[in-house]
């Protein structure tokens, strides 16, 4: 099972740090995600992202300022964003409900399903997907979907049980004060996760 992290919503304090930390741990992915940041801030992020791990990097906007700069960065489509059939490189989409991912036609390489449990960051908000129908999503889906939503240690083998392709972590890394526990959570995640 992959793991994929999102980054901090907005500039923060050790944000660098700590990208570089999970990748050196061995995260499979690392999307850039500023819903609120500027093209500068995206891009500041993006240019402390270490160039071998580029490949494995994706942005959520900016994909038309920021693709020939930054390839081979992947480019991930929200509900503002379309895919690009002319971008050669990795795409991936956020999708909401079943009917979403059922209706779709065009060939992501990867998407996120949200929110599957009850969110970490944004109290209130969560799915409302049964086990089976996760279950079976996932076995006819013809890309792979990651978790994303109330991802845990506590968690996380009930998204690999419903036959998740990974996780996608947010709130369990961000979402902490304190460096020792986002480390302890990440460490437990990763250890069961086989990753």
């Amino acid at each position: 099972m992959e793991i994929i992290v999102l980054s901090a919503p907005e500039p923060l304090m050790g944000e660098f740090d700590t990208m570089d930390w999970l990748i050196e741990q061995g995260i499979d992915r690392y999307h850039v995600r500023k819903p609120e940041g500027t093209f500068e801030q995206t891009r500041n992020a993006l240019n402390r992202v270490p160039k071998d791990f580029r490949a494995n990097t994706s942005v959520h906007a900016f994909h038309d300022e920021l693709k020939t700069t930054y390839t081979p960065c992947g480019i991930h489509h929200t509900s503002n964003s379309n895919y690009n059939p002319l971008f050669e490189g990795t795409q991936s989409k956020s999708f909401h409900s079943i009917h979403e991912i059922k209706s779709n036609t065009l060939p992501y390489h990867y998407g996120f399903l949200s929110p599957v449990f009850p969110s970490i960051s944004k109290k209130g908000y969560e799915g409302n997907f049964t086990e089976k129908e996760l279950q079976e999503l996932n076995e006819a889906n013809p890309f792979p979907l990651y978790a994303l939503g109330g991802i845990s240690a506590e968690t996380v083998l009930n998204a690999k049980q419903l036959g998740f392709a990974g996780a996608v972590l947010f709130g369990t890394i961000w979402g902490e004060v304190r460096w020792t526990k986002m480390e302890d959570n990440f460490k437990r995640i990763k250890d069961l996760t086989g990753s």
